[in-house]
């Protein structure tokens, strides 16, 4: 909170409607605009870099795969290769399966997830990061969509292989309906979750249907918001 107010006295400020400190709370991040320009990048602040509506992730878990490298100078500490390839498949279950997050997927796999994973069978540092982070399901059926019509990934999740079948890249490009990709998402990544998704993706807070629909009254906004949730 101490963060997102230095970037608000700097005029960062969420989107129109959204109170920041509490979707910082709700969610564990936020989206940061300077001066209110939606139509620049964003700046988005982190308090946990896997989101919860998918995936539990101990932060010591995080803490203990941190490397130092140099940027510009300066000396950063950021993600090891491993928890870097499992952040970005809880990236692509964020986004709700966004197709065109398969392409960083693919890279990173190809310039060094895939050595990594080899080493796995010496070391088993690897797979010990992916099973505490987004957990096996949701990297195979990720990595699977990556490399689909491929011999490059071989899924040996149960789950993911069956997800695939029934939903695999086909069938995610020709259906854009963010309420079945997300039903999707939380089943593969950890059905658990699902109570907890359904209840944020239905029954969203004040202040976050005023960004998403502008300012009315709660039951309005909300029959707006499920109309557009059951669109499949």
């Amino acid at each position: 909170h101490e963060v997102l107010e230095r970037f608000a006295n700097r005029g960062f400020v969420p989107h129109e409607g959204l109170d920041a400190h509490r979707a910082l709370d709700r969610t564990g991040q936020v989206a940061l605009w300077e001066n209110g320009d939606f139509d620049q990048p964003s700046v988005d602040l982190h308090v946990e870099p896997f989101p919860r509506n998918f995936f539990s992730v101990d932060e010591e878990t995080i803490w203990t795969r941190l490397e130092t490298v140099e940027l510009h100078g300066r000396l950063v500490r950021t993600f090891d290769a491993p928890l870097t390839m499992a952040h970005l498949v809880s990236h692509f279950f964020q986004s709700l399966l966004e197709v065109r997050q398969l392409t960083d997927i693919r890279a990173a796999w190809s310039n060094f997830g895939e050595n990594l994973a080899r080493e796995a069978e010496s070391s088993p540092a690897f797979w010990a990061t992916i099973d505490q982070t987004v957990g096996r399901p949701a990297f195979d059926y990720a990595l699977g969509l990556a490399f689909t019509g491929t011999d490059s990934f071989e899924p040996r999740d149960a789950r993911a292989r069956l997800a695939l079948r029934l939903y695999g890249r086909d069938r995610l490009k020709a259906n854009p309906a963010t309420s079945l990709r997300g039903l999707v998402a939380v089943l593969v990544a950890d059905p658990r979750h699902l109570f907890r998704s359904l209840h944020r993706g239905f029954w969203p807070e004040v202040d976050e249907l005023h960004s998403l629909y502008g300012s009315g009254h709660r039951v309005r906004l909300l029959l707006t918001h499920w109309r557009h949730r059951l669109r499949f």
